[in-house]
């Protein structure tokens, strides 16, 4: 647990960098664009994102794995071959890819924003899907397989930052044309920022002599295949839904799905960083079984804690949050927050075994669970749409997290032998239980937010361990958190 929060720490303030400019991006889209705009925006982000997932064959996964390997034996030649392979690989897929997809740009574009009005701005964001390759299938990879997390914080702060001027620049300046013209201006950016920290991770450049190696793209077959199937059918299954929002609905009813969708981006980071940043890399590790099942828990209950504490101050304070973050014309947003919170809850605990699974190579398993949820996710979405409207997809999401992370718990239970601890399922009891009350009860805000802060007390007091308070009393204290390492 103290490593955990050390880790976080450090990569916790790419966390609190991506929220505030998150933040920014929602306001000036909301007042620049408005709830059609965003909702428009955000088609053109989900296709860069997949295109990327589609590119690179999901391999990312594979080559932190392999890189953190070579490293560890000391061994640079076979570090060159991987990162040549692997560089020359996304240059074919990142280029030939779009090529083969650009004579279908006008039906592209207008499947996806409902008309051809914007087909040129969507037109420059195909032509960032190479840059995007390089980032997420080389770029992440390499900071975080040479196990320089720190680098890696560096470069998605200074990337975040960096991107968020062409956007508002753009969008001043040409509106929602602009506001996508500038994804790939950002996409530019944030490739030339990883490019810098990547050199000083490791030794590997890009030069002429390439060694190009079969049996690498062999040895990250079996971790590609695995996140490239559950990755295009994350995304496949987001550009769905928010298609068929917007088709079904209109390009507002998307903008206001994206309220609850984008906070999940921001805040589902900090935990995400914790599971690559340390859970992964320490479990993958040929470790005794009792320190898999120790870590696997410690892990599940960072999350429980941490995501507790955030969403009770996501549901008490949502509607002053999406006047802040956005405008009084996304309010329609809050009602979704506190189910799109649960969901995710369950989503981040799901993800923990899922990490596990990928520690074990237990890729069949990962792959069919994950399948079996995003299908699941997807057939419910559209089936609730027509009865709840926008509030269909996130019953969805909720529903179908919570059977993943039966399917996923009853999996390591059963076949592992790793049994949920019994004081992760007291957690999880008291922090839905909390979340459910101070949701359910219609009471005025003023009162609202004292009941909040009544039941967090009351849970504080009922779930920390005497270890969690005295690392919560050093932390508010400003104690140095590399002690805990």
């Amino acid at each position: 647990m103290k490593q955990l929060l050390k880790v976080a720490f450090v990569m916790g303030s790419y966390s609190l960098v991506s929220i505030l400019v998150g933040l920014v991006r929602s306001k000036v889209g909301a007042l620049m664009l408005g709830p059609d705009g965003v909702g428009l925006l955000s088609q053109a982000n989900s296709f860069l994102i997949f295109m990327a997932t589609i590119c690179t064959f999901s391999m990312g996964t594979g080559i932190t794995k392999r890189l953190s390997e070579t490293l560890g034996a000391n061994d640079e030649g076979r570090m060159n071959e991987l990162l040549d392979t692997s560089f020359l690989f996304f240059c074919a897929t990142g280029l030939g890819i779009p090529l083969l997809l650009f004579p279908l740009f006008l039906p592209l574009a207008r499947f996806l924003f409902g008309d051809i009005k914007l087909a040129l701005p969507f037109l420059t964001v195909m032509m960032a899907i190479p840059l995007n390759v390089l980032i997420s299938g080389l770029g992440n990879p390499i900071t975080l397989g040479a196990n320089r997390y720190d680098l890696y914080t560096r470069a998605m702060i200074t990337g975040t930052l960096f991107g968020l001027m062409p956007f508002l620049i753009m969008t001043w300046i040409w509106g929602l044309p602009g506001a996508i013209y500038s994804v790939s201006v950002s996409t530019l950016i944030r490739a030339a920022i990883f490019l810098y920290y990547g050199a000083r991770a490791v030794k590997w450049r890009p030069h002429l002599k390439w060694h190009f190696s079969v049996e690498v793209l062999r040895s990250l077959k079996g971790y590609s295949m695995a996140m490239l199937v559950t990755g295009v059918l994350l995304e496949g299954s987001n550009l769905v839904i928010r298609t068929a929002i917007l088709n079904r609905l209109n390009p507002a009813a998307n903008g206001i799905y994206q309220v609850p969708a984008a906070l999940s981006s921001y805040y589902s980071i900090f935990f995400t960083n914790i599971l690559w940043g340390h859970f992964f890399p320490k479990v993958s590790q040929q470790i005794n079984p009792k320190v898999h099942e120790t870590e696997l828990n410690n892990a599940l209950r960072f999350i429980l804690l941490g995501f507790t504490v955030m969403a009770f101050f996501l549901i008490t304070f949502r509607v002053p949050l999406i006047i802040i973050a956005y405008s009084d014309k996304f309010s329609k947003g809050a009602p979704l927050i506190p189910y799109y919170v649960l969901g995710d809850l369950f989503f981040l605990l799901a993800m923990v075994y899922t990490v596990s699974l990928l520690s074990l190579q237990r890729l069949k398993g990962y792959v069919m669970i994950l399948v079996g949820y995003y299908m699941l996710r997807t057939i419910l979405a559209l089936f609730f749409l027509d009865t709840f409207g926008i509030m269909g997809p996130v019953i969805a999401h909720v529903m179908s997290a919570a059977a993943m992370l039966l399917a996923l718990a009853g999996y390591h239970a059963n076949r592992l032998l790793f049994p949920v601890a019994g004081h992760i399922i007291r957690l999880l009891i008291f922090s839905v239980a909390m979340i459910a009350i101070s949701v359910a009860l219609p009471l005025p805000t003023s009162v609202h937010v004292l009941l909040q802060i009544v039941l967090f007390g009351i849970w504080l007091l009922m779930v920390l361990t005497p270890e969690e308070r005295n690392m919560l009393m050093r932390l508010l204290m400003r104690h140095d958190l590399n002690r805990s390492g």
